[in-house]
């Protein structure tokens, strides 16, 4: 997932991102890939 931090891999209007139930900035890579494969509307490409 380099060289971006992973918190930029996340779509900010996502609406579990918007109710805090994701907070991508508190979440490690591996953590973020399995979200963003199981979820792919929380992905920000």
């Amino acid at each position: 997932m380099a060289p971006r931090p992973v918190s930029e891999r996340f779509y900010r209007a996502a609406p579990r991102i918007k109710s805090s139930e994701v907070v991508p900035e508190t979440i490690d890579a591996n953590v973020a890939l399995a979200l963003l494969l199981a979820e792919p509307l929380l992905a920000g490409y």
